[in-house]
């Protein structure tokens, strides 16, 4: 198995033997010693043909959730797809692979994930699904969140994404990118588990934009940043652990599809994720 990456040093593309990632490499275009980045460390690298190797799934799943990604499917996921197919120019990468159960990845085949779930119908109200439990939340809310009055339990819920004994950490990539059509959905939840470190500090965002809208990340905490967004600040003198709740209100239009992200700014390692639930609710 070939894996395709860029060189660190030169960023210039280079060619490795899969079994070689964890090995010092020279790089034939600079001659430069250094290690190949991991598949987390930059998901644009990418091995050869349709087959992915176990550590890259598991990244994927960390950063997706184990729940299938189409949207209002909430069944658990059984195989990765490529969001675009290697026949229309995709690869076999973590940024271009997603959870999905094996109906629905049977019936996206080839077609290009956005395409393929924008013709999807919007999941009704009728057939509602239990909302998560969420534990009392323990935080320190940053002075730039906008709070957020508590609302009752939601009767409909779409679980967007989930994890258990996963490990996500501060980075310059999210967390976790999550397509949903917004049909009953009218605020974001993000719940989770955390660990942290003594004498560090990290920020949590929930951002969510519309389709087409792609904002940049780069300016997530900036005022020119013209997606959604909802953030709480963790920090402590000793080393700390507990339960926390981030939701974030949508607007009442436009409706169609939507993205949802995960973020965190902080040292690494400082703040760990190791169990969440990613929902949209009434």
């Amino acid at each position: 198995m070939t894996y395709n990456y860029t060189c660190p040093e030169c960023h210039q593309p280079v060619r490795i033997d899969w079994a070689w990632l964890k090995e010092e490499i020279l790089c034939p275009n600079c001659n430069a010693a250094h290690y190949p980045p991991t598949p987390g460390e930059d998901p644009l690298a990418y091995v050869d043909g349709d087959k992915w190797p176990k550590e890259m799934e598991t990244i994927v799943i960390a950063r997706h959730g184990t729940t299938c990604a189409a949207p209002g499917c909430y069944q658990p996921y059984t195989t990765l797809v490529h969001r675009q197919p290697l026949t229309k120019g995709g690869r076999t990468c973590v940024s271009n692979l997603l959870p999905m159960c094996a109906e629905h990845a049977l019936d996206k085949g080839e077609q290009e994930f956005d395409e393929w779930a924008a013709s999807l119908k919007v999941p009704q109200a009728a057939a509602p699904v239990g909302p998560p439990s969420f534990l009392e939340t323990t935080y320190q809310p940053s002075a730039q969140a906008q709070p957020v009055t508590p609302s009752p339990e939601p009767g409909y819920v779409q679980p967007l994404a989930s994890g258990a004994s996963v490990a996500i950490t501060p980075g310059a990539q999210p967390v976790l990118v999550v397509p949903f059509l917004r049909g009953n959905v009218h605020r974001l939840v993000f719940d989770y588990d955390w660990s942290l470190v003594a004498g560090t500090g990290c920020r949590v965002f929930l951002v969510a934009w519309s389709h087409g809208q792609r904002p940049n990340l780069a300016e997530l905490d900036s005022p020119q940043f013209d997606g959604l967004t909802a953030s709480l600040v963790h920090s402590g003198r000793q080393d700390e652990s507990g339960t926390s709740r981030l939701e974030l209100l949508l607007p009442s239009a436009p409706l169609g599809r939507w993205t949802a992200a995960v973020l965190l700014s902080g040292d690494s390692p400082s703040l760990t994720i190791t169990e969440f639930v990613l929902a949209g609710a009434e």
